[in-house]
């Protein structure tokens, strides 16, 4: 649990910050999904041709990259001031960037 309120804080540095933090622990929630979509889905297809899955899956992303943007910004305020701004301006750019390669695609399909 400490390791969660560490992140959360930002009491790691910036880099182990953005890339154990934030981009690894994404991709492996992603990774995860997939392996047990892959492996699981002949038990679930009822499950996996309701339109709450992709839901299920992109909101628990989104409370994934709250909790490691939330730390990611943290601990870029504890840099000087410029590059304070710039660190910060990234966690906005990563966020942005993460949300539209990984949550969008995942909306997207209940529209089609």
């Amino acid at each position: 649990m400490s390791l969660l309120l560490r992140v959360w804080r930002g009491e790691y540095s910036l880099g182990q910050q953005f890339w154990l933090a934030h981009v690894a622990v994404c991709i492996g929630y992603l990774l995860l999904v997939r392996y047990l979509l892959l492996n699981l889905g002949e038990q679930f297809t009822p499950a996996l041709t309701s339109n709450w899955l992709p839901l299920a899956v992109g909101g628990g992303l989104f409370l994934l990259m709250i909790w490691s943007l939330t730390g990611l910004w943290r601990a870029a305020g504890r840099h000087e001031l410029w590059p304070r701004m710039l660190a910060r301006s990234w966690v906005v750019v990563a966020s942005g960037l993460a949300y539209a390669v990984f949550v969008v695609p995942w909306i997207a399909g209940l529209f089609r």
